[in-house]
């Protein structure tokens, strides 16, 4: 199934300057910055501006709406969960993709299917650029999905899951080490 057969895509948002953070504003920028290697959004890292800095319109994120990263050597996808008090805008970084339907395919499992590595080595295929690889529109439009059945979705979204949960533990381990070597080997210098 072609991928836009399954969502719409946007592209997020160019700023003709870089966006400063105001003390009040009405929508968040999100920025590539805003995004942790395991795809989480980290709320402070969002800039709140004003439509009075840009006036321009937007697509604004949805609950579910799955991110893209349009530009760098990985394309990861981010699932877009709304906890925020104002509208979230991400930069040109990514490309949004908004599910049409949604009893066909879950934005949870559309955000798994892009970051396995056989779709990240098509979206790599897909991408242009000398220098930085760019994943334009166009290009996305081309991709080809295999999506099952919702059972095996939903299954493939907890080994998902399970995996990030181990990683995030290996991570707190590997600091865990690190803090007992530093300081172990701090005391017994001392002596």
């Amino acid at each position: 199934m072609r991928l836009t057969a399954l969502c719409e895509i946007y592209s997020g948002v160019s700023f003709p300057k870089k966006p400063i953070a105001e003390d009040e504003g009405n929508f968040f920028v999100m920025e590539s910055s805003a995004v942790d290697t395991l795809g989480k959004i980290n709320p402070s890292a969002l800039k709140l501006v004003s439509n009075q800095q840009y006036k321009m319109s937007a697509n604004y994120l949805l609950d579910k709406d799955v991110l893209l990263r349009a530009k760098g050597s990985t394309h990861s996808a981010i699932l877009f969960k709304d906890r925020f008090d104002l509208p979230v805008v991400p930069s040109s970084y990514f490309l949004i993709l908004r599910l049409k339907e949604k009893r066909m395919c879950s934005s949870a499992f559309l955000t798994c299917l892009l970051n396995h590595s056989l779709y990240q080595k098509r979206l790599s295929e897909l991408a242009g650029g000398a220098t930085i690889q760019h994943l334009t529109k166009k290009r996305l439009s081309s991709l080809e999905l295999i999506i099952p059945v919702p059972e095996v979705q939903s299954l493939i979204v907890r080994l998902n899951e399970e995996q990030k949960n181990e990683e995030l533990l290996e991570r707190k381990l590997v600091s865990l080490r690190q803090e007992l070597y530093e300081v172990t080997t701090a005391k017994l210098l001392e002596i």
